[in-house]
């Protein structure tokens, strides 16, 4: 999963997301969560250019059948979302102070379970 703000370079962030495209079997699920609309737009058609240089065969599968964007108003409805989805791998392409907010918000919770 890769949360991206305003901020995030597209093409950092289809390239991230590619990366875990290409484990396994072609059955894995990779999530945007974004609070920028322009930039969960320009994600996807960034990792359908970058796809056919990817060295795994699932690549394309897994971006057909297992992509899944969202777009939320806050970084703090993004964390839900992850939180909810709970992925192996979490990425984020936010401002700076967004990721420490991010992080001391994650604390919190923990502390709190």
């Amino acid at each position: 999963m890769v949360i991206a703000d305003g901020t995030a370079r597209a093409d950092y962030a289809a390239a991230d997301l590619l990366a875990q495209a290409e484990h396994g079997s072609g059955k894995e699920k990779i999530y945007l969560v974004s609070t920028s609309a322009r930039v969960r737009a320009a994600i996807m058609p960034k990792s359908k250019r970058s796809c056919p240089a990817c060295s795994g065969p699932s690549d394309p599968q897994v971006l057909a059948n297992g992509f899944l964007a969202v777009e939320t108003e806050t970084l703090e409805q993004a964390a839900d979302v992850a939180n909810v989805i709970a992925p192996e791998h979490l990425e984020l392409l936010v401002a700076p102070r967004a990721a420490a907010r991010l992080t001391r918000r994650s604390q919190q919770r923990v502390r709190s379970w």
